[in-house]
């Protein structure tokens, strides 16, 4: 699927009529401010079984190395787990001791959102890019996350490092904690584009959130009900914006 298409709605048809589910706003992070969302969980999930999905805008320059999420500090996949954008805008999920696997495929496109799905059950870590998969890779036992360590989003955990931040926008960020959800649970297909659906009656788990961003004032706010708010660094309230999968098509 072009991301372009992410974009796409029939003539005639309004956005309200197109989308049933909304996403009314995203975050802009900016890699030279260093805009950064962590937690910290204060006891451990399930670390075999998770699933995190998220829509994600680049912005130009490409050819950087971006960290879209982290888990962990230092060692192997148990203590530490990041999937990455790297700086051939190949998707890679690395820990410290080695980088595990590299798609063939790139995240060139500055203009449209992709849905970027991470999932790991039964050893089995995957992710998917606009319902196309892009990587998979055998991980046994626990990983880092959910675990009792730092965990960034769009940034390294722990260190303030700014040259791996993102540049580019974050919408409807959702972390999953003991189901390890597939992409088609979390989206739609509507006359051929992959978009966001309702995920209200899914379940989040002990430490799962949903990131609606819809408090300019407080960016971190969890909406799944379990409160696991992500501290937010160099977010204003100038960074929330109306951008998002399902606006401005």
């Amino acid at each position: 699927m072009l991301n372009s298409e992410l974009w796409q709605k029939p003539a005639g048809s309004s956005i309200i009529e197109f989308y049933d589910y909304q996403v009314e706003q995203s975050i802009r992070y900016e890699k030279s401010a260093g805009t950064r969302l962590r937690r910290t969980p204060s006891s451990a999930g399930n670390r075999q079984t998770w699933a995190i999905s998220m829509w994600v805008k680049r912005a130009a320059p490409l050819g950087d190395e971006v960290f879209l999420y982290e888990a962990g500090v230092s060692g192997g996949s148990d203590t530490r787990l990041r999937l990455v954008i790297n700086s051939s805008d190949q998707i890679m999920i690395t820990n410290s001791s080695a980088n595990l696997v590299t798609s063939s495929g790139v995240l060139r496109d500055i203009s449209g959102w992709y849905h970027i799905h991470w999932r790991n059950t039964g050893g089995t870590n995957t992710v998917h890019v606009n319902g196309v998969q892009f990587t998979t890779v055998s991980i046994s036992g626990d990983t880092a996350v959910h675990s009792t360590v730092a965990h960034g989003i769009g940034c390294r955990s722990t260190s303030n490092d700014t040259t791996t931040s993102l540049d580019g926008y974050f919408a409807e960020v959702l972390i999953f904690d003991g189901t390890a959800y597939q992409y088609t649970d979390v989206t739609d297909v509507k006359n051929g584009v992959l978009v966001p659906a309702d995920p209200s009656s899914l379940t989040f788990g002990t430490n799962g959130a949903h990131l609606k961003f819809q408090s300019a004032s407080a960016l971190g706010d969890d909406s799944s009900g379990n409160n696991n708010d992500y501290s937010a660094s160099n977010l204003g309230t100038d960074h929330q914006v109306l951008d998002s999968p399902t606006w401005g098509a």
